[in-house]
């Protein structure tokens, strides 16, 4: 089931991406190669539960963990511990088709996925 999941985010992903690049390559033809730039951001996948995690630090831990108990790290600074989405799960589809919709509406080509093997652990 989680091969599924997974299948679907990044086919979601690879369809939005087309559309950004089709919506960039439609621009202004006089605007130069040199101006044009491509936007990426980086994603960690750690907000949902994986045996892994649940193994090291219990049932019920996600990276949203960190976040939930992050401190401040010099006087006036802000944390914010509760996300505008809530605390979403990437491991379901149509959270992480909001976030694709999200990035494309403001100018993001890809994502680069952080990833990890633990050797099938």
């Amino acid at each position: 089931m989680k091969s599924i999941s997974f299948l679907a985010i990044v086919l979601s992903l690879l369809i939005t991406l087309n559309s950004c690049k089709a919506h960039i390559g439609n621009q202004d033809s006089n605007s130069s190669n040199k101006d044009s730039y491509s936007v990426a951001v980086y994603y960690s996948p750690n907000y949902h539960q994986d045996p892994r995690t649940v193994r090291l630090n219990g049932y019920g831990w996600t990276g949203w963990e960190l976040v939930k108990n992050s401190s401040q790290y010099y006087e006036g600074d802000q944390q914010f511990r509760i996300p505008l989405w809530g605390y979403t799960e990437c491991s379901n589809p149509r959270h992480m088709e909001q976030k694709i919709d999200a990035a494309a509406d403001h100018g993001v080509d890809s994502f680069i996925f952080d990833w990890y093997s633990y050797n099938n652990e």
